[in-house]
């Protein structure tokens, strides 16, 4: 790979988007949302003494470990320009309002981040766990900008650790610091030169402990557990239901499901509920004051942005994911305390999963055999689901002050 090869794929990329466009709505949406970026974005930059910080999160997962540095800087001297790469970051967190602006990053050739930078021209840059550009970030490194990366997490098998990884390799030294999670990854890094790195944890730990001590209450869940047990399925996909699809059949009589999917399109609402065995009732279709009968097993939300506060109802939670591309942030239920459930295919690459099952805390399951045995034995032991339940919360908030780390490093850098 070379900046010649990297450009090629980078339009063809573009190509295929522009042309799925019209059939596509992530596409249509990754496509719309960069159009005249450059006028803009010229209209949004303040002609003032703050300093600018820029946080460029890849989508969701990435902004949750942005958000608890962001939200302890002092916004009355800095401006904060917060970009996404993706639509499901950018549109579920375009109008969040601890940010001075919130934008797609523009796809990354020469010009564009020659553009992006003169614009924005940045006191600071910070890139979130990972996603790594290679014009943008040799802009930033030709101009001397202080660039950190935190929250990073490194594998052996990624690109920067093999023979030919030169290229990837590169990137990383554009960085002024990186802020790694585990003493793994900073040993990877060391391997192949890089040493401008600290242990420093995950910002998630801190960002799930804040939802935690100021969550509010949601009276329809509340009043939908009643004095039942709850089981919380977050960030679903049909593979995990269909994991879950033994348990939900032998449900037993004191437990209720709270099922929060990750698509919530009609379409896949109405495909959910024909994987339940009995009716289930939607968030949204609900009011709180009605009557729910306890002969309602199974509540939908189908809203955005609720997930993390609806954990609190929990006693243990199935995280989906795991089946598919990645696992799902398992931290937003486990700072509640609860033990935690998830695919046993890809969760190895998320350091919370393995330290949570070497806590005896988490559990991969790879069929719904397995996933029932599990969440039956949990239900009917209350002492051991709760003494489950104190590893997990406690495990979370043994990890925090990842947040303090980075918020000193950006009070150097700035003072």
């Amino acid at each position: 790979m070379n900046s010649t090869t990297y450009s090629l794929g980078i339009n063809l990329y573009k190509l295929l988007i522009k042309a799925a466009a019209p059939f596509n709505d992530k596409a249509s949406m990754m496509i719309e949302g960069r159009k005249d970026w450059q006028p803009n974005l010229k209209s949004k930059i303040p002609n003032d003494s703050r300093k600018k910080i820029w946080f460029h999160c890849a989508s969701l997962g990435e902004f949750e470990q942005a958000r608890p540095v962001i939200e302890r800087i002092n916004r009355d001297e800095t401006f904060i320009i917060v970009t996404f790469f993706s639509p499901s970051g950018y549109e579920v967190r375009k109008n969040y309002d601890k940010a001075d602006l919130i934008t797609y990053l523009p796809f990354d050739t020469k010009s564009n981040a020659k553009s992006f930078i003169d614009i924005i021209n940045p006191d600071l840059v910070l890139f979130t766990k990972y996603e790594f550009w290679h014009f943008f970030l040799s802009e930033l490194n030709n101009r001397n900008i202080p660039t950190a990366l935190f929250s990073a997490i490194f594998r052996p098998n990624q690109s920067f650790f093999k023979k030919s990884g030169e290229f990837f390799r590169n990137m990383l030294r554009c960085f002024s610091l990186i802020y790694v999670q585990n003493e793994d990854s900073r040993l990877l890094l060391s391997n192949i030169g890089i040493n401008n790195v600290e242990i420093a944890g995950d910002t998630r730990f801190d960002r799930v402990i804040d939802t935690c001590n100021s969550v509010s209450e949601i009276d329809l869940i509340k009043k939908f557990k009643g004095n039942f047990k709850l089981l919380m399925v977050g960030s679903s996909w049909p593979e995990d239901i269909k994991a879950l699809s033994l348990f939900f059949n032998h449900l037993p009589p004191d437990v209720k499901v709270v099922i929060a999917p990750h698509e919530i399109s009609e379409k896949s609402i109405t495909e959910l509920t024909t994987q339940l065995p009995s009716k289930s009732i939607r968030f949204t279709k609900t009011d709180a004051n009605s009557y729910i009968p306890d002969e309602e097993r199974f509540l939908i939300i189908d809203n955005f942005g609720m997930l993390a506060s609806a954990y609190q109802y929990g006693d243990i939670a199935f995280v989906g994911g795991a089946f598919k591309d990645g696992l799902h942030n398992i931290l937003e239920a486990a700072t509640f305390g609860m033990p935690v459930l998830f695919g046993d295919k890809n969760y190895k690459k998320f350091n919370e999963a393995i330290l949570l099952i070497d806590e005896n805390a988490a559990f991969p399951v790879g069929n719904s055999n397995e996933t029932n045995e599990i969440l039956q034995k949990l239900f009917a032991d209350d002492q051991n689901r709760k003494s489950i339940s104190s590893k997990s919360y406690k495990f979370v908030r043994e990890n925090k002050g990842a947040t303090e780390t980075i918020l000193k490093y950006i009070q150097k850098v700035l003072n």
